[in-house]
């Protein structure tokens, strides 16, 4: 029979150390400062769906949707973009820049725009509190036939009329 014992205590001797390793590493990460800059735009589009870059997101008679572009860049160079949805007849609850980044579900497996796949161009629009609509929808590509796939049921159905609120998990 085999004297299992050395191994075991050896075991838990390198699991002690690493546990140790992991201690020391950690502080010496976390003791330098980590910052993430945020940069925002503001695009304002009116009926037609044309756009205007401004500063303040203030709605004229013609506009109807201001978007906020807000771009994260890591310390480490790489940059996320994330846009936040504004109606002027709609009031959306206040949100910071890092509300943003959170991870949401997208309400849609995949979403086409008359059998194109555009899954990826609306994902810096998945966020919480964004209201995606038809009248959203037709500022990005004018009058067509939006559908998505449910991601529960895997079912293709028509884009809803009212639209739909991104929510958190």
């Amino acid at each position: 029979m085999v004297d299992l014992r050395l191994d075991y205590y050896t075991y838990k001797v390198v699991r002690f150390l690493h546990q140790v390793w992991i201690y020391i590493r950690n502080m010496m990460v976390w003791s330098f400062p980590v910052t993430t800059k945020y940069e925002s735009k503001w695009t304002m589009f009116d009926c037609a769906g044309i756009s205007t870059d401004v500063q303040s997101p203030t709605f004229t008679e013609n506009d109807t949707i201001a978007i906020e572009t807000v771009t994260r860049t890591r310390p480490d160079g790489r940059q996320d973009e994330r846009c936040a949805i504004r109606y002027r007849d709609k009031e959306r609850e206040h949100y910071s820049p890092e509300d943003l980044f959170r991870h949401c579900p997208p309400p849609w497996f995949v979403i086409y725009c008359d059998d194109l796949d555009m899954t990826d161009e609306l994902a810096p629009f998945v966020c919480q509190g964004n209201n995606i609509t038809k009248e959203f929808l037709n500022t990005i590509v004018l009058n067509k036939d939006w559908t998505y796939m449910h991601p529960q049921t895997f079912e293709e159905t028509n884009f809803p009329s009212e639209g739909i609120v991104i929510k958190h998990a």
